[in-house]
């Protein structure tokens, strides 16, 4: 377990600079000696991100495959 971990997030609005704003703290972050990581919204490996993961009760996952029967391939588990 690390010690000393500070997590930062920043929210707002769309357009209003969170990103570059963390970028920009992720940088500075870094030339002091601190080591940092920047983790961009719905980013590929991102510590907290579920985009990549989607979970129904079985009774959910028969209703989504008989509302859409074209897509039963592409939706199905196997």
């Amino acid at each position: 377990m690390r010690k000393n971990c500070k997590l930062i997030l920043v929210e707002g609005l769309c357009g209003t600079g969170k990103s570059t704003l963390a970028e920009r703290l992720n940088g500075y972050l870094v030339e002091q000696g601190i080591p940092s990581r920047f983790y961009d919204e719905g980013a590929i490996g991102h510590p907290t991100s579920l985009n990549w993961h989607a979970f129904f009760r079985e009774e959910e996952y028969k209703e989504l495959l008989m509302r859409y029967p074209n897509n039963v391939r592409s939706l199905s588990s196997s």
